[in-house]
């Protein structure tokens, strides 16, 4: 009995939150709104900058290779890691995600 009060509790209490999103109540201030949105905008330029870094790079790596570039990611693994691991204070953040994909490809 009482479990099905603490339930019918928390379906009220949960009623009435969904009402107040419902009214059309406003939960992100416009200021707090416009910050994220720059935020995550530099951040995807960031994101794009450094994507296309690593595709020139990559390009120059696999620019005269006989292997299909899908064959030389997982053959010349250790060769990129070592150039990622070089490049790490200029990119830091690629390192993880090539790193990972190494490891995934080697096993």
């Amino acid at each position: 009995m009482v479990l099905v009060y603490k339930i019918l509790l928390q379906v009220q209490e949960l009623e009435i939150k969904l009402n107040k999103l419902r009214g059309g109540v406003t939960l992100v201030r416009p200021e707090e709104r416009v910050a994220v949105e720059s935020m995550l905008s530099e951040k995807v330029s960031q994101w794009r900058k450094r994507k296309r870094m690593f595709r020139d790079l990559w390009d120059t790596l696999t620019e005269n290779s006989p292997k299909d570039p899908k064959e030389f990611k997982v053959s010349f693994c250790p060769v990129i890691i070592i150039v990622v691991l070089f490049y790490c204070c200029v990119v830091p953040t690629i390192t993880t995600n090539i790193i990972e994909h190494c490891r995934r490809s080697l096993g």
